[in-house]
């Protein structure tokens, strides 16, 4: 029996499920640790001070390090106990983090539960366990402009 090297599952599973519409329960006003990766993140990217560094995308569903050295050297330090970008992609692989490998979102990163503004739906997402790495599928991801148009975030109706 022969394996084929482009199996179906060696992909990354692009399925985008839309969670921005997950009220606030009871549980989610529980106090959720600021020390786990997706509470700092979120700290991190609520800084208009870090924008030019780091940022949410303008759908508010994707995220992207534009200056990767400065990064290193001024929120690395800050956030994290450690100074090394691949730690911190080694993090964000880790909590199932998707990476944009085509168009206007290239080399942002997303989330399903991971929401611009919607903290308490990122208290949703858990670690992963180790996973086999998986090869990008451009012609499957996610075009977060055209579902914006169906199921805006809050500060997208706000702002309109």
């Amino acid at each position: 029996m022969t394996t084929s090297t482009n199996n179906v599952f060696d992909f990354v599973d692009h399925t985008y499920r839309d969670y921005s519409k997950i009220p606030v329960i009871a549980s989610d006003s529980l106090p959720v640790s600021a020390d786990l990766f997706p509470m700092k993140l979120h700290e991190i990217l609520s800084k208009p001070e870090f924008a030019h560094i780091v940022s949410w995308m303008p759908h508010g569903r994707s995220w992207k390090v534009h200056r990767r050295k400065d990064f290193e050297l001024i929120i690395l330090p800050r956030f994290f106990d450690h100074c090394k970008y691949d730690s911190f992609l080694r993090q964000v692989n880790g909590w199932a983090y998707k990476r944009l490998s085509r168009g206007i979102d290239q080399g942002s990163y997303y989330h399903e539960l991971f929401l611009k503004d919607l903290i308490h739906v990122s208290s949703h997402m858990k670690r992963q366990k180790r996973r086999k790495r998986k090869k990008c599928d451009p012609p499957n991801e996610p075009d977060f402009y055209e579902i914006s148009k169906y199921y805006p975030l809050p500060f997208e109706a706000k702002n309109k």
